[in-house]
């Protein structure tokens, strides 16, 4: 990190950061006050999108265009931001420029800014692209699963003393196609999209209370990420459901803003169908957040107590979820930011290392200080543990005859863990742990 004191608005990483503030890699910048009003400015963003199906393509051109007449030669705009929001998030966020698109003037590479502003970054951000004559200008492109057509951008560090530019909004030239509006509403701030199609959301979500769905939910931590276990249930909690009721356009982890608290989440491929569903998209707009892509095919449960589950991974760990379903069949009633609940998660086993050699076993989520049963078999299947045994009656997921391979301690964070060498004839069992205290079990792993 270099210790440079660069302007006095400019300011290195680590020291205090306050809400006006902008950070990119080591470096940040303050952008105190509110943003400029849209008008002409030195440089001009345009940028066109085309539908691929299913993702969009963008290519985004910046001119200088002098349309303020601020520009004199020997001028540099760097700290590039497109797709720029004063919010929590950028509405480009995972956006994939084309690599073969790099160099872009000065800039080699793509990353992101977050704080005052949000959105990818052209960068080294301290580099400027200095112009020689107006009419000069730079291009790139790049893929999003959403479209926009409403795209602001920001050069928040300048050289030779030109001006800052703070979210401009960008010309859009042309589009393929646009999402197809499939409900109408007046007010366009309330139209939520998924993958082409629109739904208009008007008004405020509705009061937090019982509904026909409830949404439950367990997380596990794994390997740095962490592991959600959902399970969708017909409970007519608010007396509403009636044969023949169905319900569609699943948006679980959503929010009434730019982004989802779901910033990558992974479906398990294992987990599908979900009912009607077989893949996940994402809705964006009044609602965000993934979204099972048959957006217009209901599930229709036939009983009370009826339920689909999933399971995928994300790198947060979220303690609060809301869901909806803002299509439905049948008469039954949408369901708009209802709190899904979280639930205590069981145990999980994960294997590290190759056999034959150096295998660790860690088991996670198990009763803090309690003992962990590590048992092994040739073969799954369904073996229940027998009388005058620890958690008799226990079904495990091994085949007959499990071998106890030995019992281990949990640590204060729940967090057993056994480290052995693992001779050949050790590769292709089969493993499962045991948490001794609530008898509860972990899924299976081969050793391999």
């Amino acid at each position: 990190m270099r210790l440079l004191l660069l302007t006095s608005s400019l300011l290195v990483a680590g020291q205090a950061v306050g809400a006006g503030t902008t950070r990119s890699g080591d470096h940040s910048i303050t952008t105190p006050g509110p943003p400029a009003v849209a008008a002409d400015r030195a440089l001009q963003m345009d940028y066109t999108i085309e539908d691929l199906g299913g993702t969009y393509d963008y290519t985004f051109t910046l001119t200088l265009t002098n349309g303020d007449g601020s520009w004199s030669p020997g001028q540099g705009f760097g700290w590039l931001l497109f797709g720029d929001a004063m919010s929590d998030c950028s509405p480009l966020e995972n956006f994939a420029i084309d690599p073969d698109d790099l160099p872009v003037g000065p800039w080699t590479d793509l990353g992101s800014s977050f704080g005052y502003h949000n959105g990818p970054t052209l960068q080294y951000v301290l580099d400027c692209w200095t112009p020689s004559e107006v009419g000069e200008s730079l291009s790139w492109s790049g893929t999003h699963d959403n479209y926009h057509s409403d795209i602001l951008w920001s050069s928040i560090y300048t050289c030779g003393g030109a001006d800052r530019i703070e979210f401009e909004p960008a010309n859009l030239l042309s589009a393929s196609s646009g999402p197809q509006v499939i409900a109408e509403s007046e007010n366009s701030a309330g139209l939520t999209y998924a993958h082409g199609l629109a739904i208009g959301t008007p008004g405020p979500a509705a009061a937090a209370g019982p509904k026909a769905l409830g949404l439950e939910y367990s997380v596990g931590e794994s390997g740095g990420l962490y592991d959600y276990d959902f399970e969708l249930t017909l409970t007519d909690g608010d007396g509403s459901w009636a044969p023949g009721h169905g319900y569609a356009w699943l948006i679980f982890g959503d929010a009434m803003s730019l982004c989802s608290p779901f910033r990558s989440f992974e479906i398990d491929e294992d987990s599908y169908p979900v009912g009607p569903w077989t893949s996940l998209g994402s809705s964006f707009g009044y609602h965000n957040g993934p979204t099972f892509f048959e957006v217009l095919t209901c599930w229709v449960p036939t009983a009370v107590g009826e339920s689909v589950d999933w399971s995928g991974s994300d790198d947060a760990d979220l303690s609060e979820l809301l869901f909806s379903s803002l299509s439905t069949c049948g008469g039954a009633p949408s369901i708009e930011f209802q709190p899904a609940d979280r639930i205590a998660s069981g145990p999980s086993l994960e294997l590290d290392g190759s056999c034959p050699g150096f295998i660790t076993v860690n088991v996670t989520n198990a009763t803090p200080g309690g003992s962990v049963a590590i048992v092994y078999s040739p073969s799954t299947g369904s073996t229940t543990i027998p009388p005058s045994y620890p958690c008799a009656g226990t079904t495990l997921d091994l085949g007959p005859v499990p071998t106890l391979l030995t019992t281990v301690k949990a640590d204060k964070s729940g967090h057993a863990r056994f480290d052995a060498q693992a001779p050949p004839r050790a590769c292709g069992l089969y493993v499962q742990a045991l948490d001794v205290a609530t008898c509860e079990t972990t899924g299976v792993e081969q050793v391999d």
